[in-house]
C-alpha cells in the first residue's frame, strides 16, 4: 500500500511539474502576467520564464518578461501567507525560496515542520509500541494482534 501512495504521489509530481509547460502555438495567446501570477501562486520557480522563452522562440514569439516579472510578484504576495508556510511544512514540502521575503511564510512554515516532525515521531512509536502476531508469538500469548 505504501509503494502505492509513493507512486501516485510521483505520478502526481510529474503531471504538475508538466503543468507549466506550453506549446509554441500557446506563446501566441498568453497573457504574460497571468501566467506569472499562476506560475508563482502553484510555487514554480521564477526561472521556468526561461523555458518559455525557448519554446515561444521556435514559434517566432517573445514572451513579455516585465508582465511576466509583474504577474509572478503579485502570485508571490497571493501564495506567501502564513497559511501556505504552515501546508507545505506539514507536508514536508521544501521551502519554497521565492517565499523568503515574506517573513510570514516562513514562520508558518517554520511551524508546519514542527508540526510534520511531530506526526512522524507519533507514528514511529505507535508503530514501535504496537503488539505484532511475532511478538505474541515469543511471549507465548494469543497471536491475535491488539488495536
Amino acid at each position: 500500500m505504501k509503494k502505492l501512495v509513493v507512486i501516485f504521489i510521483s505520478i502526481l509530481g510529474l503531471v504538475a511539474c508538466g503543468s507549466t509547460s506550453m506549446t509554441a502555438e500557446e506563446c501566441k495567446t498568453t497573457n504574460w502576467q497571468e501566467r506569472g501570477a499562476a506560475d508563482a501562486n502553484s510555487a514554480t520557480d521564477v526561472l521556468q520564464f526561461n523555458q518559455y522563452v525557448e519554446t515561444c522562440k521556435k514559434g517566432g514569439v517573445t514572451p513579455n518578461k516585465e508582465q511576466y516579472y509583474s504577474g509572478f510578484q503579485d502570485g508571490l504576495i497571493a501564495y506567501c501567507t502564513f497559511e501556505n508556510g504552515v501546508e507545505r511544512g506539514k507536508k514536508g514540502s521544501q521551502y519554497y525560496k521565492a517565499c523568503k521575503e515574506f517573513k510570514e511564510f516562513g514562520e508558518g512554515y517554520a511551524k508546519g515542520v514542527d508540526i510534520h516532525i511531530e506526526e512522524r515521531e507519533r507514528r514511529e512509536v505507535e508503530k514501535l509500541t504496537r503488539p505484532t502476531v511475532e511478538n505474541s508469538k515469543q511471549v507465548g500469548g494469543d497471536a491475535t494482534p491488539v488495536f
